[in-house]
């Protein structure tokens, strides 16, 4: 049982979150920085052919400038995309979920985000993440950044 509050998909990650599960995790303090914004209700999910192509220009942008780097995250983030719900959209978690407690137990587990309802306690997908720090593989559609998305003051 002490996969179920280890804790260790709950920070540093990146995140596919609906506006309401946004709305949830930011309103809990949870730092959540965008990636991809949630499409609108007009609007097409990442996951369809318009979205799919604002992701290559990005992607395509990163390698005119050889951010190798960027270029390989871009790459991860389109995989990404195409797991994700057309109404979702992709969030770095760079810090602690804030609805971990004391003891990384989740204090609103009925009511977590689909992605946490999907990743099942001691999985293939969890030890990747928590034992090897790698990614996950199978239909999780989650990731470890060991690096930040977004330079930090120290960084620059």
């Amino acid at each position: 049982m002490a996969e179920l509050l280890c804790g260790g998909c709950c920070n540093n990650m990146l995140i596919p979150l609906t506006v309401g599960e946004y709305d949830q995790l930011d309103a809990a303090g949870t730092v959540l920085k965008p990636i991809l914004h949630p499409p609108e209700i007009d609007e097409p999910g990442w996951d369809s052919e318009q979205g799919e192509k604002v992701i290559f220009e990005q992607l395509k942008t990163e390698y005119t400038l050889g951010n190798i780097d960027e270029v390989n995250f871009w790459f991860d983030v389109h995989t990404m995309s195409t797991q994700m719900n057309s109404r979702e959209g992709l969030f770095n978690m760079p810090g602690r979920c804030a609805l971990l407690g004391a003891l990384n137990e989740c204090t609103s587990y009925e009511a977590r985000p689909a992605i946490c309802k999907a990743f099942t306690p001691g999985s293939t997908a969890c030890q990747a993440v928590v034992v090897n720090r790698d990614y996950p593989i199978g239909s999780v559609p989650v990731e470890i950044r060991s690096k930040p998305i977004y330079p930090t003051a120290s960084a620059a």
